[in-house]
């Protein structure tokens, strides 16, 4: 009796471990990202490669000649970024992992694949 109630205990402190060190979306995005896949049917694969987003924990990102703001929203299934010209975009976002980051931009209706810069080295 006491085996099986010293396992459910660790059975119990192990899970507790493993949910406390998921990352939120919040901490995920925070990264350098190379663009590797977009359904823009004009966008060249060696452009493409050219092409690293970034964004800080502080709320800023850039990506080629654009910079701004961006926050998640309270769910974390969007960003929305506030470009330099004060324009609003919101962005789905489909898959993000430490190792993916994949996204709608709803006005161009884009789906792109990004990789952490790090992971294309």
């Amino acid at each position: 009796m006491k085996f099986t109630k010293l396992t459910a205990a660790f059975a119990v402190i192990a899970v507790v471990a493993l949910v406390s060190c998921k990352k939120s979306r919040k901490d995920l995005i925070v990264n350098k990202w190379k663009f590797t896949e977009s359904s823009e049917p004009d966008m060249k694969k060696e452009d493409m490669d050219k092409l690293i987003l970034e964004f800080t924990k502080d709320g800023k990102y850039t990506v080629a000649q654009e910079s701004g703001t961006y926050k998640l929203s309270d769910d974390e299934k969007y960003f929305i970024v506030t470009g330099e010209s004060n324009k609003v975009d919101s962005n789905t976002i489909d898959e993000l992992t430490s190792d993916k980051l994949k996204f709608t931009v709803k006005s161009k209706n884009i789906t792109i694949t990004a990789v952490p810069v790090a992971a294309t080295k």
